[in-house]
């Protein structure tokens, strides 16, 4: 009966430590799919934090892209998903998400930076002129500034050239009723009115920048094709980080377009959207 007791005993301290020593099932790891446990933009950011920190750059650029699916405009998940990208040689990756990181605050300098050094390490991808807006313009004028600052501007300066032209015929007016000479047209208002028509120029072409759907390839190399499905004819390759114009989509695919009137069907899998209104 003591011996039959005394196996009781072990048997059940046997269990328990077994059971305090095997892993728990339940539990999140962050260093298998971590995205499949993330229910917010904030617990992916974090994660991804976290794997960058242990230079496990794959999963966190997962961890980071789960967490855009929750908020795919906020500039800090974007730059830390081309931060893990970067380290991780995704430089098509990394490029795309500096670019919408651009495109939410053109004036984020760390972005900026970053878009800097990935040219530097892939020189073809940097966009090229295009018919309606050249590389310099969008680069130093467009992209630096938000479309709220430009028209902000523009009816500063609209205001200047209204407050002279006023001024202006209010003397002209005394002089009429008073026989005298008539004053000279005010030089102030004149460039005034050249900024404010220089502003307005800008302020259409921001819009228009604003508005066009933009994406990064992602891939080495990419063939582009006749129609939306690989078995049509290859018209040309492109090559990862390029900037490319988003015409349509027919399903899995896009028709882009790219700069020198080249266009044509590529797969939308292998394009990051950086920008253009509406697109998320």
């Amino acid at each position: 009966m003591k011996t039959m007791f005394f196996l009781f005993i072990c048997t059940v301290l046997s269990i328990k430590a077994f059971s305090e020593s095997a892993p728990v099932q339940n539990e999140t790891s962050t260093d298998q799919a971590p995205e499949a446990h993330i229910v917010s933009a904030e617990q992916g950011y974090q994660t991804g934090v976290l794997l960058h920190q242990k230079h496990n750059y794959e999963g966190a650029q997962q961890a980071f892209i789960k967490s855009l699916s929750f908020e795919p405009l906020n500039k800090q998940i974007l730059y830390n998903l081309g931060l893990s990208a970067f380290k991780g040689n995704s430089l098509g990756l990394a490029i795309g998400s500096w670019r919408r990181a651009v495109f939410v605050d053109p004036g984020f300098t760390d972005a900026q930076e970053g878009l800097r050094l990935a040219y530097k390490k892939l020189p073809g991808s940097k966009p090229r002129d295009s018919s309606l807006i050249s590389t310099k313009i969008k680069a130093q004028v467009l992209d630096r500034f938000s479309l709220d600052t430009f028209g902000a501007i523009f009816l500063f300066f609209i205001l200047l050239s209204g407050h002279a032209s006023l001024k202006y015929f209010g003397k002209r007016h005394f002089a009429f009723k008073n026989d005298l000479e008539l004053p000279a047209w005010p030089s102030r208002a004149v460039l005034f009115s050249a900024f404010a028509i220089v502003l307005a120029t800008l302020v259409t072409l921001k819009y228009i920048h604003l508005k066009t759907p933009r994406a990064t390839l992602l891939i080495k190399s990419q063939s582009v094709h006749t129609g939306p499905n690989e078995n049509t004819s290859v018209l040309f390759e492109l090559a990862e980080g390029q900037e490319l114009l988003l015409e349509k989509t027919q399903k899995d695919w896009a028709f882009i377009s790219y700069p020198g009137g080249l266009s044509g069907w590529v797969p939308k899998t292998r394009l990051f959207v950086h920008s253009g209104e509406g697109t998320w």
